[in-house]
């Protein structure tokens, strides 16, 4: 026996503590708006919308709208409600029923949608279980007696049909299905005969029992002396023969008694959970379960396994207003919910009477009214359930002690799980998780589905290969150069190749030998070892940073040998790479601090080139090489570098950052954006006294832009920033930051420009050399970051 055990692996996930809703429970799950392309025909039948007439309900409380149902459907092909939204009931005359169809044979019936009424829910507590839904057909609480007669309270009124449960116009779509193999005894069931549920889940075979048998009934001493002579011969021959021999017969003979036994045919118990209503759906039908999957139900797989038929029937019966079902083997229990308003749809499945079955355990929510019962084989989700306050029901029926039977697998698009994805469920009547989908079962196409059953769709890692799929989950076959940029946004190379006794290609990763286009000559390539496209430029490794052609991705040491390298193939401008070949036997720019000879160098982490000008590498320390990439001090000052290190991570509306240093008398520029400013110069600057703007001398900010801050003099009345500030001082090329205070040149009136800069001399604005002043005029727009402190 293979069937699932939902209390461990998914059941628990729809079936959490009664809570209450208090609003109509929305019945259709959210279905995505995202392209999925259709489901060949030949891989199943596709789902046929319906059409819906107006109605009137069988309750005149029905408030909202009831999943889509086909009702009284034959147990092997009936139709449930779809977890969808309708206005109103919408039910086919008799002449319009659907015609069961086989699996994979001919259109899908007709869902036919009816009413739903408005459902809520509270927490469980004693009141609960005495409120009253009127109007609506009851929930029949039979948590004293699940399986016997109905004695428990009923918890809503008739519907206002006195019984009917529709008029003429409702008239069933499909006729209840046959109940000719039920048991004589089943007809004679009374509200006053022993609870069968309870004698059941005792153990306890009486007239009453589905299969009629009755309890072993002991010989008097009267019938024995009036036995034949020869009965009584044997009965003392078989006292004395060995024991051993006995057994022998004994077991001969009950073979025997198998063989002549007609061959049991079993079915699969699909269970599918409706995340909206709450409601976990059993059926027998496979066409159903796949219908209502790709409807938005979850697909739970097999709950059990039932026999096709046995002298002990489950009854299938529809709540049109609550939308949901209940199922149940006692006759007086189904006709008493019919009475109340519920909906017969015949015979669901049958119980299995074999002494080795497996029991069916029912839970019931005092609270829930959709999905108000629960079945499960699995007393772990069982116990979970009555510890959350279910109530525990005992034994409902029995299921067959046998492994699930093999079904032929199918694709289903379905958004039960959100988006709206692929899915392919196995012969195992399970989505497949976590392996590659074959057309050897049924299938059509190589395909791989990932650990929560969705089929990949684009790209996906498995183990140390990257895999390439289109829409529908098809797995790439091509091999050799694939250039495209449907994965990654850009165009993007990847290498593909087959394995021997695969249907599928892959992305290589790692270090391969491969000829370019339309050439023979093996050349080393790198291929990403989770993205599986070809590195071009630099890929940072753990031995240094892989250096490959930026345009075909073929490696450096192609081309090159070890040592100082200057090219321009590997990022597109000159640069130089120190190369070294690591353990692998492969070569690798150099990173960090390193020496060659005499010299000191750095190798740039994210690129692997030799560092020239200044670089703030990830710890924070500055270097400064030249144009030969050797490391010198470099031409900032102290000063500089803690400006640099200042504004590291700021950011600025225009290329450049401007900083003034008070106590140093400096003035910095820096180019290039948050994270990689550079320093473009270091210039000495005349600022504010400290008898000025509150002691502050210039004022002081981080957050100063050139322009902003009521800046009075910052530009023209055209729209220019201004050459002069006052024309008199002969003062040029202001850059107001705030008020009045900006960036000038420094004033020829008041003596030679070297002796106005590098002191603390003006009212609070910056004086610069005129070039300076007039390079920040020229360059730094309107919104450039200036930093005072």
């Amino acid at each position: 026996m293979s069937y699932s055990c939902f209390g461990v692996r998914r059941s628990l996930l729809g079936l959490i503590a009664p809570v209450a809703l208090g609003a109509t429970l929305a019945l259709t799950p959210a279905i995505a708006r995202a392209e999925e392309p259709a489901v060949a025909a030949a891989q199943g039948p596709e789902v046929v919308a319906t059409s819906q007439a107006t109605e009137s309900a069988p309750s005149d409380s029905v408030v909202g709208e009831a999943p889509a149902a086909v009702t009284g459907a034959s147990e092997a092909d009936s139709f449930v409600a779809a977890p969808a939204v309708g206005a109103s009931e919408t039910a086919a005359k008799p002449e319009d029923a659907p015609t069961p169809v086989e699996e994979g044979k001919g259109d899908e019936p007709k869902q036919i949608v009816s009413d739903d009424a408005q459902a809520s829910a509270a927490t469980p507590s004693p009141s609960s279980e005495d409120a009253s839904n009127a109007g609506d057909p009851a929930t029949v609480d039979a948590s004293a007696n699940p399986a016997g007669d109905v004695t428990a309270k009923e918890t809503a009124g008739e519907p206002a049909t006195d019984g009917a449960a529709t008029d003429k116009k409702a008239a069933e779509a499909v006729a209840p299905a046959t109940e000719a193999d039920a048991s004589a005894s089943d007809a004679k069931a009374s509200a006053a005969k022993p609870d069968v549920g309870d004698q059941l889940a005792k153990g306890i075979a009486t007239a009453s029992s589905p299969d009629g048998a009755r309890s072993p009934l002991k010989l008097s001493k009267l019938a024995v002396e009036k036995q034949p002579a020869k009965a009584q011969e044997a009965d003392a021959k078989a006292k004395t023969e060995p024991a051993p021999k006995k057994a022998a017969e004994s077991a001969q003979k009950k073979k025997e008694e198998e063989a002549s036994k007609p061959a049991v045919k079993y079915a699969n118990m699909y269970r599918l959970y409706n995340p909206n209503s709450g409601e976990h759906f059993y059926t027998s039908a496979l066409g159903e379960a796949r219908h209502l999957f790709e409807l938005g139900w979850r697909w739970e797989g097999v709950g059990w396994v039932a026999p096709e038929t046995s002298k002990a029937p489950v009854y299938r019966l529809y709540n049109p207003n609550a939308g949901d079902h209940h199922y149940t083997t006692n006759k007086g229990e189904r006709d008493q919910l019919v009475r109340l308003g519920w909906r017969s749809e015949g015979i669901g499945w049958y119980s299995d009477l074999d002494k080795d079955s497996v029991s069916v355990w029912r839970q019931y929510n005092p609270n829930a009214r959709s999905g108000a019962h629960n079945f499960t084989t699995s007393t772990v989700e069982k116990d979970h359930l009555v510890k959350v306050g279910w109530r525990d029901e005992k034994i409902a029926w029995n299921a067959s002690n046998q492994d699930v039977r093999a079904i032929k697998g199918f694709w289903a698009v379905s958004s039960a799980w959100g988006s709206r994805e692929r899915y392919w469920v196995g012969a195992d009547a399970d989505i497949a998780r976590s392996r590659f989908v074959t057309p050897s079962e049924g299938a059509g196409y190589y395909a791989y589905a990932k650990s929560d059953g969705k089929i990949s769709r684009g790209k996906v890692k498995v183990g140390s290969k990257v895999l390439l799929s289109n829409n529908e989950g098809k797995l790439t076959t091509q091999t050799s150069w694939l250039i495209t940029k449907v994965y990654d946004g850009g165009n993007q190379r990847y290498y593909l190749a087959k394995d021997t006794g695969d249907g599928y290609s892959y992305a290589k990763t790692g270090f391969f030998k491969a000829a370019l286009e339309g050439t023979t000559t093996q050349l080393w390539f790198f291929g990403h070892p989770s993205q599986g496209y070809v590195t071009r430029g630099a890929y940072r490794a753990s031995n240094g940073v892989i250096v490959s052609d930026y345009v075909n991705g073929s490696l450096a040491e192609n081309y090159e040998k070890p040592g100082m390298v200057v090219s321009k193939r590997y990022d597109g401008q000159p640069q130089r790479y120190y190369l070294e070949k690591a353990k692998d036997g492969h070569l690798y720019a150099r990173v960090g601090k390193f020496k060659v000879g005499k010299t000191d160098y750095y190798g740039r982490e994210d690129t692997g080139y030799v560092v020239r000008g200044y670089y703030i590498n990830p710890k924070g320390e500055v270097y400064f090489g030249d144009n030969d990439g050797k490391l010198t001090s470099g031409w900032l000052s102290a000063a500089g570098l803690r400006a640099w290190r200042r504004i590291a991570n700021y950011g600025s509306a225009t290329q450049y950052i401007l900083v003034v240093d008070s106590d140093a008398c400096k003035t910095f520029v820096f180019q290039g954006s948050a994270g990689r400013w550079v320093p473009r110069f270091e210039w000495l600057a005349g600022v504010g006294l400290t008898k000025y703007n509150n002691g502050n001398g210039t004022p002081k900010s981080e957050y100063y832009t050139l322009g902003g801050d009521n800046a009075s003099y910052n530009a023209s009345g055209n729209g220019e920033w201004r050459r002069y500030y006052y024309e008199k001082d002969d003062l040029y090329y202001f850059s107001g930051f705030v008020l009045d205070c900006g960036f000038h040149s420094t004033i020829p009136s008041l003596g030679p420009a070297e002796n106005q800069v590098g002191r603390k001399i003006s009212h609070g604005c910056v004086r610069l050399l005129i070039q300076n002043a007039k390079w920040i005029y020229d360059n730094c727009a309107r919104g450039t970051r200036v930093v005072s402190y």
